[in-house]
């Protein structure tokens, strides 16, 4: 729900007085308080920006007359400075102090002056908020604009009350503080959208791991000012949402018309849509430059290597067998080149492994963002979408009328994405007003439909919400960064005896270009740095994903489509797997191990192992680097060196974290903290009665350290265990396997 600011100025002036002076009046238990009233009363009068009016009639309390009185609840109130006030204080029956601040004929220069400077200042303002290109400098001078613009209105108000006829207060601001305030709105808007799609760039960016510390920081910037933008655009809402005053309505109702207060159309799907295309786009960007530069660090240790491998054999020296007359025989040379050349075979093929890998991964997650991209821009490219003038990105203003073809002609601005476009319109005098247009021939009749027409286009100036219009336009893209917005229809409707009613509509053909500045193509997976990478299995095939986007103000039906994992050339999630430990294998955030191994005690005959551990674990928690999980054990003595004659299980809390060598190996550690669980060796063929007296309880501790081997879908882990059992430090060596449920 919308309704533009109604500003109380030119035609609507605040019960205008028969006398030059203007007073306002007010009570206080002290004569302070009595004073801030009346000036607060005085204020009010010319104060724009104002939420609700009260208007009470002149009366007489039988002591001297008390002015005509208008209060007003303020959101956010022009700080007006009231010059040349005369102040006077009197005691009433009741106790109360009466204050009256008068503004007298006198203080007129005070304010003719006032108007000269804001003038100059407004228009200087304006030009200044055209030019720039900051944005907070932008937003600045915009506050500042809308300020300026409600003080020169507002000193305006009391020029013209004070002296109806003055040249100063009749010159008039090449704007006003409505379209300033719109316009201020798109901005924001705009903003809004830009910020949004950078943080969804970054929390994707985040979400795959590849997003930096500086990345992060910005993030939390963007959060903090994406906040910040709404508060404001919700002050700016609320100051545009004003009503109007008792003479403004008999104005319009003059016309059997009221303020539309209609239901908003909005484009905020629209840009949805395009925020997330965009973000999309710069998460694209960012995969290819971190995979870019890993693969920049893979050909360096590429280079180095071989120039390492070809300065090694020239430095090694030559046998005796391998010389003759002190030269190296051809054979020798043969030799020596076959083992370089197989040497730099088998460097090449692990450093193109790694880069393969490497890249396979950030394939993976390249087609992820472009299938999504793509079902984000099916549903822009298919849908047709309405918007009207109550949706807060949508604004409308009467540029000019024409004599000749009897209409207003109007512009609408609707912003979209990171711009707005505009709209013309068409608004003929009979169909708003129900008003008949006179001959030319009737020279008197026609005058006074001039100073009619005259009257209402400054009104409807000021007063949008007299009408609303409602735009349908279409809004596509091939993939690029450009938008085509056509409209393809509007219609204009007014409130008229209480009615909703359509007074005008017209099919257009009009088209506009929203552009963003990124050239990133999503069908395009190349990278550079890229000479050992294999392409060959990396071939992209769109799959369709179900996206979840409600489209308002546009039919649409949405099939659902099953999600697809995405690899290279169709793979399934299972191969998927084998290709991307980092994100789906054994290193992902769940996952079951297990493994068998032998302890030692710390005896000092404990030579040979003298136990055997069994154990499985479980991680279903936390990053793909970082995870908890629980652990058990069953641990068993093979012979006797000191050690009580036991057999106990061991259970506890298990904090898991590995490290990425080379995508196919990974080293790690773990800790545990439980409890051992000891069942004395005889108690297996003991009476009930004496197992129940042997069982014993302990605080146990366990840590391992070790390398994970991928090997298909699963991985092999090789570890060295160190473990308090209660009642001795043990030690020794596990080998096990990993299997992901990611």
């Amino acid at each position: 729900m919308r309704r533009l600011i109604l500003m109380l100025f030119a035609l609507v002036l605040v019960c205008v007085s028969l006398f030059a002076d203007i007073s306002g009046t007010g009570y206080g238990e002290t004569e302070k308080e009595a004073v801030e009233n009346a000036r607060a009363d005085l204020s009010s009068r010319f104060t724009i920006n104002v939420t609700s009016l009260l208007f009470t009639e002149d009366s007489d309390d039988g002591e001297g007359t008390v002015s005509s009185s208008m209060s007003a609840n303020s959101f956010q109130s022009t700080s007006l400075e009231l010059l040349g006030v005369v102040e006077s204080i009197r005691s009433s029956e009741d106790g109360l102090y009466v204050a009256t601040c008068t503004i007298p004929e006198s203080a007129l220069p005070l304010y003719e002056t006032q108007l000269q400077s804001l003038y100059t200042t407004v228009e200087y303002l304006l030009k200044q908020t055209e030019s720039t290109k900051d944005t907070e400098a932008k937003k600045n001078l915009y506050i500042q604009l809308i300020q300026d613009i409600r003080k020169y209105e507002s000193y305006q108000i009391i020029v013209q009350t004070m002296d109806p006829g003055n040249a100063v207060a009749k010159k008039n601001i090449s704007t006003s503080s409505t379209i300033v305030q719109n316009e201020y709105q798109g901005f924001l808007i705009i903003e809004y959208n830009g910020l949004e799609t950078s943080i969804l760039d970054l929390q994707q960016q985040y979400d795959l791991g590849i997003l930096s510390i500086e990345g992060q920081r910005e993030l939390a910037e963007k959060q903090k000012q994406i906040e910040e933008n709404r508060k404001e655009q919700e002050a700016m809402e609320a100051s545009l949402n004003e009503k109007y005053n008792a003479q403004t309505e008999e104005f319009i109702q003059s016309f059997s018309l009221s303020l539309m207060n209609a239901e908003s159309k909005s484009t905020e799907s629209v840009a949805d849509l395009i925020n997330k295309i965009e973000a999309n786009r710069s998460t694209f960007s960012a995969i290819k430059n971190d995979v870019e530069k890993k693969l920049l660090e893979y050909e360096k240790e590429y280079e180095m290597e071989i120039a390492n491998a070809r300065n090694e054999a020239a430095r090694k020296p030559y046998t005796s067998a391998e010389l003759y007359m002190g030269q190296p025989t051809k054979a020798a040379l043969d030799f020596r080149q076959r083992e370089l050349n197989s040497e730099l075979a088998d460097l090449r093929l692990y450093y193109s492994r790694l880069s393969t890998n490497e890249y396979k991964n950030a394939f993976t997650q390249l087609t992820n963002i472009a299938d999504y991209a793509f079902a984000y821009i099916d549903e822009l490219n298919t849908k047709a979408f309405t918007v009207n003038s109550f949706a807060p990105e949508v604004t409308t203003k009467i540029d000019s009328y024409a004599l000749n073809a009897e209409l207003w002609s109007g512009i609408a601005t609707i912003t979209i994405g990171n711009a707005s476009t505009d709209l013309y319109f068409k608004l003929p005098y009979e169909a708003f007003t129900g008003e008949t247009v006179p001959s030319s021939r009737d020279v008197a009749e026609y005058q006074a439909y001039i100073a009619r027409v005259d009257e209402l286009t400054e009104f409807l100036t000021e007063y949008p919400d007299v009408y609303s219009i409602e735009l349908k336009y279409n809004i596509s893209t091939d993939g690029s960064s450009e938008y085509e917005v056509e409209f393809l229809s509007y219609s204009i409707t007014v409130n008229r005896n209480g009615q909703d009613e359509v007074i005008y509509s017209e099919r257009i053909s009009q088209s506009d270009t929203i552009c963003y500045s990124s050239s990133v193509n999503f069908n395009d997976f190349t990278v550079n740095s890229d000479s050992l990478v294999d392409y060959s299995s990396s071939i992209y095939e769109r799959k369709e994903v179900s996206v979840d986007v409600e489209i308002e103000n546009a039919e649409h039906y949405e099939k659902p489509v099953e999600e697809v994992y995405r690899g290279p050339e169709g793979e399934t999630k299972d191969n998927v797997n084998r290709l991307n430990w980092g994100e789906y294998g054994p290193l992902g955030s769940r996952f079951f191990g297990f493994s068998a191994g032998a302890l030692y005690t710390m005896n000092p005959d404990g030579y040979v192992p003298n136990m055997v551990v069994l154990s499985a674990d479980g991680f279903f928690a936390g990053s793909p680097n970082i995870t908890g999980g629980a652990t058990i054990s069953y641990i068993f003595p093979l012979e006797n060196y000191g050690s009580p004659s036991y057999g106990f299980v061991y259970t506890g809390a298990t904090l898991n974290a590995k490290k990425d060598l080379f995508g196919f190996m990974y080293v790690y550690a773990q800790a545990s903290l439980g409890a051992s669980i000891f069942l004395d060796s005889n108690t297996f063929a003991a009476a009930e009665a004496e197992v129940e007296k042997k069982l014993d309880v302990k605080f146990a501790a366990k840590a391992d350290a070790g390398f994970y081997f991928a090997i298909g879908s699963f991985a092999v882990n090789l570890s060295a265990t160190g473990m308090w059992t209660g009642y001795e430090f043990v030690y020794g060596a596990s080998l096990g396997g990993v299997i992901s449920i990611d």
